[in-house]
């Protein structure tokens, strides 16, 4: 009789898991996949953002240093706009402090990146 105990007590208790441990452990596994993916998802965002963000500075600070005539222009799906103001004159009139500032915008003219410069300018 304890023999026969014994070996239905063996079928009750196998070796592994049971449906809802399995279904558990697939839930907390999928909960961990959407967090991974979605800092995946974050970080491409945000590496492409700071692409876009280098690109605009260099070019700002490209334009700032020229020293030609204009005054806007489109590179690389970025907008510029460089605005120059004279800031104080020289009593004599020979010289002037001048301010020249650039700002960069996106293609949905949101502002990336503005910068400023300040150089005397000869007037005669």
């Amino acid at each position: 009789m304890m023999a026969l105990f014994q070996m239905y007590d063996r079928e009750i208790h196998q070796n592994g898991f049971t449906l809802v441990e399995l279904l558990v452990a697939l839930v907390v596994a999928s909960f961990l996949l959407i967090i991974l993916f979605n800092g995946l998802a974050n970080a491409s965002e945000r590496s492409a953002k700071q692409v876009k963000m280098e690109q605009a500075l260099i070019l700002a600070q490209r334009q700032l240093d020229l020293s030609n005539t204009e005054k806007k222009g489109t590179l690389n799906a970025l907008n510029w706009t460089i605005n120059e103001k004279v800031i104080a004159r020289d009593p004599r009139g020979s010289q002037a402090l001048v301010k020249r500032q650039i700002e960069v915008r996106d293609e949905k003219q949101l502002s990336l990146i503005s910068l400023e410069k300040r150089y005397v300018k000869n007037i005669r």
